[in-house]
């Protein structure tokens, strides 16, 4: 959920979690994750908290020209009606290919329905539990089923940890 107004701060943000998303992804067993899934829930968008069209373009440039081969989907979830107007007006900012996997999630997605074997397909049988859509709210703006106090803290763990390690291979190679 957007809570602040600092555009710059903002990408720099995003480009973070990405890098994170990346690492996670070579570290995996046998590097088996090739692809990921950026998944955006919109059921709290609107024209008020919306982004500018200038940071909209920088982040599609993000994904279509630093992490386009990295990822496989992008799911919007449940926005509303006038989003659509809104991703039109960035089509001819965005690279084709990168805009054929944004997929649009809208309406109903109760057990077997169109949208859960959409979502099955994407993320699997588990995708309710991975996007958290039924989770519960820290506050009325939050995310469902994001805890600021629990995934910060682990968040900054896991990249010290990353970044110490790093540093354990450059020192051993030193050696």
């Amino acid at each position: 959920a957007e809570n602040t107004k600092d555009a710059d701060k903002q990408i720099l943000h995003l480009e973070w979690q990405m890098e994170r998303i990346m690492r996670r992804m070579e570290s995996s067993p046998n590097n088996e994750v090739e692809k990921n899934v950026v998944f955006v829930n919109l059921e709290n968008f609107s024209i008020w908290n919306s982004p500018s069209m200038k940071n909209t373009k920088r982040t599609v440039d993000l994904f279509s020209k630093y992490f386009c081969e990295r990822m496989g989907h992008g799911i919007c979830w449940q926005p509303p009606f006038y989003f659509s107007v809104f991703l039109r007006s960035v089509k001819p900012f965005v690279d084709p290919v990168t805009y054929g996997k944004v997929v649009i999630i809208k309406g109903p997605y109760e057990e077997g329905s169109v949208n859960d074997q959409k979502m099955t397909l994407l993320i699997g049988k588990d995708w309710r539990e991975k996007c958290q859509i039924e989770g519960k709210k820290q506050n009325k703006i939050s995310s469902p089923g994001y805890n600021h106090e629990t995934y910060w803290p682990a968040a900054i763990a896991e990249e010290n940890e990353y970044f110490a390690a790093k540093k354990r291979i450059k020192d051993a190679a030193l050696v």
